[in-house]
């Protein structure tokens, strides 16, 4: 009997792995407890894409592509600092964006709101002693 339980809860756990895995590969919210469960499961590589892009006066952005391990880019994290200088973990915001908008910020819903549109762009919040060890800072 301990053992046909013991195989239903490895089932249970194997079917609810698996689920996790689908919902968090195809939402269109992605969050840091997606980042992290992805990550530790091996479906996912980060790497950095740009260093230090100037986007304003203090406002320097890193970016990092995350990837299935197949190879498709799926969200990009990029974090912003206040001086080309500061430390790569002492960023002051992180966000994870959708692939898809990662080149959309506050520049394409002014234009869209121009026209009358609404623009609407998602950004996960990401904080320092989260992506440690999931971030290659340095």
């Amino acid at each position: 009997m301990r053992g046909r339980i013991e195989h239903a809860i490895t089932e249970l756990d194997d079917h609810r792995q698996k689920l996790l895995k689908t919902y968090y590969l195809t939402c269109k919210t992605p969050a840091m407890n997606a980042l992290k469960f992805l990550y530790e499961l091996g479906e996912i590589t980060v790497s950095r894409a740009d260093r230090r892009v100037p986007l304003g006066t203090n406002d320097y952005l890193d970016t990092y592509e995350i990837k299935r391990v197949l190879g498709k880019p799926i969200w990009e994290a990029h974090f912003h600092y206040p001086a080309v200088d500061t430390a790569d973990q002492d960023f002051s915001r992180g966000h994870l964006k959708l692939w898809e908008q990662r080149r959309l910020g506050h520049q394409a819903m002014l234009r869209a709101a121009k026209k009358q549109q609404v623009l609407s762009i998602y950004r996960g919040q990401l904080r320092k002693g989260d992506v440690e060890g999931i971030i290659p800072f340095g």
